[in-house]
């Protein structure tokens, strides 16, 4: 089964970088960091017939937070840039799980506004489907 710690160390490995990268809740997020955290939608379970044993794929959602610094438009561009590095993917293996498919539901990333501090921030959510095994 596929991690979000997984997916963060994948992440490290885009052209895209952040100074600070964090999977789960952060007390105090720092500024210019990448979190990654469970996309909260729900999906359906796709069992092939034959169960675990004859299903070959595997979907794991995936929230990133962009908290980057108080500039609208330099989180924006952050955002942005990590979102153009995800599209453009061709070759994906995360966690030793052969990805088969990226599900971007969102032709962009979405601004959340800013924190307490008016740190600036921004929302990619997508679905990775991946080879079980």
């Amino acid at each position: 089964m596929l991690t979000n710690e997984q997916v963060l160390e994948w992440l490290k490995s885009l052209p895209s970088k952040a100074d600070h990268y964090y999977s789960g809740t952060q007390d105090s997020k720092k500024e210019k960091s990448f979190g990654v955290y469970t996309l909260g939608d729900r999906r359906p379970n796709g069992m092939a017939i034959g169960g675990k044993a004859t299903t070959k794929t595997a979907a794991h959602g995936v929230s990133i937070l962009v908290h980057w610094n108080q500039s609208t438009r330099e989180t924006q561009n952050a955002a942005i840039a990590l979102y153009e590095a995800l599209e453009s993917l061709e070759s994906v293996v995360i966690g030793g799980h052969p990805v088969n498919y990226i599900q971007m539901p969102y032709n962009e990333p979405i601004s959340v506004g800013a924190d307490e501090k008016g740190v600036c921030e921004y929302v990619i959510e997508f679905v990775v489907w991946y080879e079980r095994g």
